[in-house]
């Protein structure tokens, strides 16, 4: 124990120096990881992908792209639709939007079935920030910066 009160009696300023570093780096850390708001200005990019499967590879048919700036209480699919590069057919019910088609591409049997029976069928599949989106484009909250992406699938 008297070494460590010796050393600290030493180099204080540096152990202290050190707590500060380490504290400030602590606070950048947590401000780079921190969620971004959920509402208020900021951008969205809308990506619309018609892609087609050739066996197991995957290719972009054709694709379109746009930043949309947007404002606090703009909803998502709201400001999707009224894009002119994007002509969107859909329907409404209690679950929320349906997107039927995007730009006069609407979802088909494929002619396969499943091997439970259910009919395979290609949709406009929605990914939010790259992933998968659990919920419909009416569920997601416009945060600056989200990327909403459509890729017929």
């Amino acid at each position: 124990m008297s070494r460590i009160k010796s050393f600290l009696r030493k180099n204080w300023m540096k152990a202290i120096l050190a707590v500060v570093a380490l504290a400030a780096l602590v606070v950048v850390i947590t401000l780079a990881f921190r969620p971004r708001p959920a509402t208020g200005e900021g951008e969205v990019t809308f990506i619309v992908l018609e892609t087609h499967k050739e066996g197991e590879a995957t290719f972009i048919t054709w694709g379109i792209e746009k930043k949309v700036k947007f404002k606090k209480g703009d909803e998502a699919f709201e400001l999707f639709k009224d894009q002119e590069e994007f002509d969107v057919d859909y329907s409404e019910s209690e679950l929320g939007v349906m997107i039927n088609g995007i730009n006069g591409v609407f979802g088909e049997y494929t002619g396969e079935d499943h091997e439970d029976g259910y009919q395979i069928w290609t949709y406009w599949a929605l990914y939010e920030d790259g992933e998968y989106s659990t919920k419909g484009i009416d569920g997601i909250k416009l945060t600056d910066g989200i990327v909403i992406e459509f890729r017929f699938e």
